[in-house]
């Protein structure tokens, strides 16, 4: 099976009119670029850290846009159906040549251990990527650009008896043009503008965990549209400066970062957790039992829809049923005999090869 790690880059491109006119009047275009990631499981890794010290993007006419300048740490393989913003900035429109990514630190964690290892990084850490006759960001017109890292191809064994691991990354990329195809997003932050009579609220102060278990800001806001949103612990505590973690589909051709909200947790009381697997069994219309480790001994974990729950293909679609057999990840609170009180379950989408 091959596994990969994506990160989604939408160039948004904008036209914004200076002072003066006609062509040398001073008149300005600049657009935005957010990127998204997220990524599949690897074989005997329980978690892929990598710490992103900068995006640039090589223009025509030898302009440079550096578009991440604070590093950004992000464990990969917890983002298996999801992504995650990680950036939004602002750049000049026209055709970007080439996208440079640097990768300041990589890190592993083997199933069953809980210790960081370092991974070396070739050519300094810098991931060249030249897309095919480059990427023309236009003004009004949105752009969506797949940075694809095959993980499993990219992540080697050392054969030298010590079975560490060697990054030599294997990177591809893709252009699309219309929309953003990105799987659920999940958002973490804090509730501002809360009003009881207005569909909506900001979500702010946007963490995601880093390596060392703290957390990092990630931009500033996006607003939450909430009203087909499934909302879990306690609904009444949907109150200003509340704690949030929003899953839902990003809506990049609003005026604002904005999320078409699916699911909405309140607070921090109980951890969010997940399990990944085939389908083993449905006993009934509530229930589904995963088996979370298919390539070794059956290792089932039962998954208790709540009422509401919401089913989803990662692509946006609602799922009717369920089979035996189909890939998929079930997101809830843990109970003491290890089965999953399920808000989400995202189905893997048929038309990914996994």
């Amino acid at each position: 099976m091959q596994f990969r790690a994506l990160l989604f880059v939408l160039i948004s491109a904008a036209a914004g009119v200076g002072c003066g006119g006609g062509s040398d009047g001073g008149s300005s275009e600049r657009g935005s670029l957010t990127m998204l990631i997220g990524d599949a499981p690897i074989n005997d890794l329980d978690q892929v850290w990598i710490t992103v010290g900068a995006v640039e993007l090589n223009m025509a006419g030898g302009k440079k846009e550096v578009v991440l300048d604070t590093p950004q740490s992000l464990e990969l393989l917890s983002l298996r159906n999801l992504s995650e913003v990680l950036l939004t900035e602002e750049i000049v429109s026209g055709r970007v040549n080439k996208v440079r990514l640097l990768l300041d630190s990589m890190e592993i964690v083997r199933k069953g251990s809980v210790e960081h290892e370092s991974i070396d990084l070739p050519a300094g850490g810098w991931i060249e990527l030249n897309p095919q006759g480059g990427i023309e960001v236009r003004a009004g017109e949105s752009i969506t650009v797949f940075i694809d890292i095959d993980l499993e191809s990219s992540l080697h064994v050392v054969q030298n008896g010590n079975s560490g691991y060697e990054f030599r990354p294997q990177v591809f990329i893709e252009i699309y043009s219309e929309g953003d195809p990105s799987r659920v997003v999940r958002l973490n932050g804090t509730a501002r503008g809360v009003n009881p009579n207005v569909d909506g609220f900001d979500l702010c102060d946007l963490r995601r965990e880093s390596g060392d278990g703290g957390n990092e800001n990630l931009m500033d806001c996006v607003h939450i549209v909430d009203a087909d949103a499934s909302v879990y612990e306690n609904p009444a505590a949907l109150e200003e400066g509340a704690t949030v973690t929003a899953f839902g589909y990003m809506d990049f051709s609003a005026t604002e970062d904005t999320m078409n909200a699916r699911v909405l947790v309140i607070g921090e009381e109980k951890a969010i957790e997940s399990d990944v697997g085939r389908v083993d069994g449905l006993p009934d219309a509530n229930t589904i039992v995963v088996d979370v480790d298919p390539e070794a001994t059956e290792l089932l974990v039962t998954a208790h829809l709540l009422p509401d729950a919401v089913v989803v293909e990662r692509h946006g679609l609602t799922v009717e049923t369920l089979e035996v057999e189909d890939l998929v990840e079930t997101f809830g609170f843990r109970a003491a005999d290890g089965s999953l009180d399920t808000f989400l379950a995202i189905h893997e989408d048929p038309t990914v090869a996994i």
